[in-house]
This record gives structure tokens, sequence and C-alpha cells, in this order.
């Protein structure tokens, strides 16, 4: 019997396409930061599903089963994961990489074949378990760290840029928790780490501030209501800076302070849009 060879896969090369009038993106790359219990995480699951979180927290679930009870027939499908290290990177690396395989493999999957929305809560971890399964550490130390950090670079921006942006129908949200920012000061002599006063993001992959589309921060009114802050607006830079609460999306016309809000104030498109 004649063996049949197997067929090439077949690259689809991009053609120019004009650009109109009237704004037609439907999916979105978006960042949420904030300090603890400030909303991130229901902000994130109010986006259309189906949803698939990837997570490495119980509170995760809490928050989930709230929503999918106050919204049925909302899909929200989780994939919870994590990683004990030893601290011995011989050790911790051979267990770390079928974790970060698996991780991946869910991330693409989702993105591509069944979700609307996949959410990485956190992106902190993520960026983790990337590293220890390439270095079995999270700060290797190297003569050429352009040389060292390059490839885990590469990989975590492709699957973050690159996949979402080869594909239209998929929403993309990373959660990042917000902790004090710390400066070296000589006191007294001595050089401590002193706080500034202000909140910084804490850890994950520095490049998602560049690669998202839309930015924003989660903090809690003094009355203890969420309050988001959208620090960056993707094309419309008039909405940042502006402390949103549902009262004052109300106020506007829209349904309260969710994820299809949001995108809609930004884009000037009817929120129903942003919920599909």
């Amino acid at each position: 019997m004649a063996v049949v060879p197997a067929k090439k896969p077949v690259t689809k090369i991009p053609e120019w396409s004009d650009i109109t009038p009237e704004f037609t993106e439907r999916c979105v790359f978006m960042d949420i930061l904030g300090l603890e219990n400030c909303g991130k995480t229901t902000l994130a699951l109010s986006a259309p599903g189906p949803i698939g979180i990837l997570h490495g927290g119980e509170k995760v679930r809490g928050v989930a089963n709230k929503v999918v009870r106050e919204n049925p027939g909302k899909v929200i499908r989780d994939f919870k994961y994590g990683f004990a290290g030893t601290g011995v990177a011989t050790t911790d690396k051979p267990l770390a990489e079928p974790v970060w395989a698996k991780v991946k493999a869910n991330y693409t999957a989702a993105l591509n074949d069944w979700a609307r929305t996949v959410v990485l809560d956190t992106g902190h971890l993520f960026w983790e378990m990337a590293r220890l399964a390439r270095f079995g550490i999270l700060n290797p130390k190297g003569n050429r760290m352009d040389a060292l950090w390059g490839p885990v670079n590469h990989e975590v921006r492709s699957l973050l840029q690159s996949q979402f942006r080869n594909q239209s129908r998929c929403n993309v949200i990373t959660i990042h928790p917000l902790g004090d920012e710390y400066v070296d000061k000589v006191v007294n002599g001595e050089q401590k780490s002193v706080k500034t006063g202000r909140t910084v993001r804490k850890g994950g992959f520095k490049e998602i501030p560049v690669i998202a589309d839309v930015v924003v921060r989660m903090d809690r009114t003094e009355a203890g209501d969420y309050q988001a802050t959208i620090t960056k607006g993707w094309f419309n830079t008039a909405v940042e800076g502006i402390p949103l609460t549902a009262e004052f999306m109300q106020d506007l016309g829209f349904s309260g302070l969710n994820f299809s809000s949001i995108m809609a104030y930004i884009t000037e498109q009817p929120e129903e849009e942003w919920s599909k």
C-alpha cells in the first residue's frame, strides 16, 4: 500500500484591508490592577462568556460561584494550577515543566476554540510558571542577561500578544496585585528600604502594560463601593484618570460598573456590543 504523505500546514498570509470610519473591534486585552478585595476578579468575570479563568486561588471560585448564581446561563470554566517548589533549580525545573505545558495548552485552547473571554488570575502566577519551567528558579543570573531572558520573554510575549492579535473573537484579561512601593534611603547612616506612600504593580511580565489595550485600576471608595480608574484608555485618552463608580456609570446611561460598560465608555459604542 502506497504511503500518502502528510499534508503540510498552510500558513495564512494576511492581505491589505481598508480602514472604515466605523470602529469594529469587539475584543480587547485588558489589564486589571488593584489591592486585595477591590473587585478585580469581579470586574474580570463581568466580561461576556463563556469565560475560561486560569488561576491559583480558592477565592476565585467563591467569586465565580456568585457570578454564575446571579447570571443564569453564564458559563465559567476554571483551571486551577500552582507550584510548590523546593527552591532547588535542578529539582524544580522538571516538576514545573509539565505544569507550564498544561497552562499553555489550556490558555491556547480557550483562546482559539471555545471561550469569549480568557482571564489570567493572576498574570503574576502565569509569569512565575514560565520562569520556573525555563530556569527552575524565578530570577536566574548570567553573563549575557539578554540571551538568558530572551527565550522566555519571547515565549510569554507570543502567548499574550501574538496569539491574541491573531484572532478577533476572544478577550484576554490579566489581573495583577498592587503593593507598597519602596525606595532605598540612607537613614542615620544606614541604608534602609522606605515606603514612598505610593502603590505599584507587584510582579508580572513587564511588557503587559504595553501589550494591553486597556488598563484599569480598582479601588474602594470611603463607603466601601468598588471604584475603577482607567489608566490606559486604548485610543481614547479622554477617559483616563476619571474615578468610575456604579452610580456614576448609571448617570451616564450605562448598566453599572462592569466590563461592558467600561468598554462602551472607552469606545463610544453601545454597551450591548461588548456584552455579546
